[in-house]
Order: C-alpha cells, then structure tokens, then sequence
C-alpha cells in the first residue's frame, strides 16, 4: 500500500479529533474529562505529522512518539513547524519547543494505555497546554479551515 493510500486523509482525521478535543474539553466541568481531552490532541498532532510527512514523500511508518515523527521531517518543515506554534502561543526557540516535544512526545501512548498497566505509576499528563496548542497550531496552518485560538483547559 502506498504511503499516500496509507495517510492521505489523516489531516481531516486530525481535524475531527482537534474538534472534538475542543467540544470535550468544554463540556466539562472538572479533571475527569481531560485525559480524553489530551488523547484526541495528541492523536491529532501525530495525524498533522504523518500527513506533512507523506507530503514530502517520507513515509511515517507505524511510529506514535510524536519526537520521532518530527525527526524525519525536513529542516525546512521543522522550521515551518515551530514558526507555527509561535504564531499560536508567542515566540519559542527551537530548543525550548523540541525539549518541550520530547517531554510529551508519549502523550498519546501513555494516556491512551494507561489501564493496561501493571505497575499504576501516575501517568505523565499534559497541564502545560502544549500538546493542545500544538495540535491546534498543525490545524490552523496545515488545513486552512476554521482557526481555532489559544488553548487553556478550563477546569485548571
């Protein structure tokens, strides 16, 4: 299967997790909800990353961490990357937003399969809003559709 069959339409995909993260996130009222809330947003940036990636011909593989994902972008999407984060949330450096990245590059992983196990240490949740900003971010630039703004979690 080619790449292009394989991710083609993740960016709608992404859309629709982004806007249900948002919708969800709303609609609470307390912390129960934001673990759902940070999984759809993490999934959507991994979507955004694969689907920028097959847009260059690099194909994503079967890879979650969203660091990795970054990795094997071009320089030049790297870049375009951070310039859009900034545009979201104000300037970073390309230090702070790829230590950032890797910090809360198991997101998704870690969130998603929290139940599966054995030993219950205390998953590593996002209340810094980058996973949300940078989703958010991905979206606004990358589809072109409605803008959503600068996320914060309102049960916080």
């Amino acid at each position: 299967m080619s790449i292009e069959l394989q991710h083609g339409m993740a960016d709608g995909t992404a859309e629709e997790f982004i806007l249900a993260a948002i919708h969800l996130s709303k609609a609470c009222s307390d912390t129960k909800y934001i673990s759902p809330t940070m999984v759809c947003f993490a999934f959507a940036i991994e979507l955004h990353l694969k689907a920028i990636l097959t847009s260059c011909g690099v194909d994503p593989q079967r890879e979650h961490n969203l660091s990795e994902l970054y990795m094997k972008l071009p320089e030049e999407k790297k870049n375009w990357v951070i310039k859009m984060y900034g545009q979201t949330v104000g300037e970073i450096t390309t230090e702070n937003f790829e230590s950032e990245l890797v910090k809360w590059s198991g997101a998704f992983v870690e969130i998603r399969y929290y139940h599966d196990r054995t030993n219950k240490e205390k998953a590593f949740f996002d209340f810094s809003n980058f996973i949300p900003n940078l989703a958010i971010a991905l979206n606004n630039a990358y589809l072109h559709t409605e803008k959503h703004e600068q996320f914060y979690f309102p049960q916080l």
